[in-house]
């Protein structure tokens, strides 16, 4: 079993759930202040959420990268 966490800004300050359910994204009860979010552990349920909560890190992360390189 493993965990995924993401930065999920605002979106992930929302109220935790029921942190024995599975597959599901879930503010990080520690750093839901930063807005941090985990998926415990990560599936087919929970793969849509994911993708779209990495697209803007990802998209962030390649745009330093590119001005760094340059």
């Amino acid at each position: 079993m493993f965990r995924d966490d993401v930065d999920a800004g605002r979106r992930g300050q929302e109220p935790v759930g029921d942190p024995a359910l599975r597959d599901i994204v879930q503010p990080r009860p520690a750093y839901v202040r930063l807005g941090w979010v985990a998926v415990v552990p990560p599936g087919e349920r929970s793969a849509g959420a994911l993708h779209g909560l990495l697209r803007h890190p990802h998209a962030a992360a390649k745009r330093r990268w590119e001005r760094r390189r340059a």
